[in-house]
């Protein structure tokens, strides 16, 4: 019995450990961060902060090895796109909820970023029914960089003056790249004509 439980563990691990099934296991790990730290990081101690900044790195850093390695291994999959924005999201969003309780981010920023998402979510969600293509934008990437400094920081540093000002300012850069990028995906929309209710299926969205 023992040496069957073993052997099922193990099936189990290379099962993982299969190069075309590694980006889809890194988003769900992605995904499987958000509860730890919503656990954790509340407890308000500087130990767990360096802990919670520490997973939401290494968390963050996810997404760009599951799009890198799905690409490299040509395991691209619509289910793998869907899981990938909804472990952005959900991140995204739980990080934000987190700061802004523990004080250190304004309920009025955490609230535009997350509006922000949920409307870029929305029509990403009418881009793919109108077959309508959304071109990735050089402005969200660097928003996604700025927000996971920022973030980073002001989850591992409460006490610093100069620490805070640079996250807040990082926090607020991102919001203004955040409206921007996603004034450009509306722009393109509608530029291509899914206002009108295009349906070209040989496009899909790669917002």
């Amino acid at each position: 019995m023992v040496k069957n439980y073993l052997k099922g563990i193990r099936g189990k691990l290379q099962g993982l450990l299969k190069f075309e099934d590694l980006p889809n296991n890194l988003t769900l790990l992605r995904i499987l961060c958000v509860p730890l730290l919503l656990i954790i990081f509340p407890i308000n101690h500087y130990l767990t902060d360096i802990l919670c900044a520490l997973l939401f790195l290494g968390a963050a850093l996810t997404d760009f090895f599951d799009g890198f390695l799905a690409r490299k291994y040509a395991s691209e999959s619509p289910l793998g796109a869907l899981l990938d924005q909804i472990a952005d999201k959900v991140l995204t969003a739980a990080m934000l909820v987190l700061l802004c309780g523990a004080g250190r981010i304004p309920e009025l920023l955490a609230g535009l970023l997350i509006i922000r998402e949920i409307a870029v979510s929305g029509l990403r969600c009418a881009a793919v029914e109108r077959g309508v293509k959304l071109p990735v934008e050089n402005l969200g990437k660097w928003k996604t960089a700025i927000m996971l400094v920022a973030v980073f920081i002001l989850m591992i540093d409460k006490t610093f003056d100069a620490a805070r000002a640079i996250g807040m300012g990082g926090m607020w850069a991102t919001l203004v790249l955040s409206y921007l990028s996603a004034y450009h995906y509306w722009q393109s929309f509608t530029q291509q004509g899914g206002l009108l209710g295009r349906k070209d299926h040989d496009d899909e969205s790669t917002l």
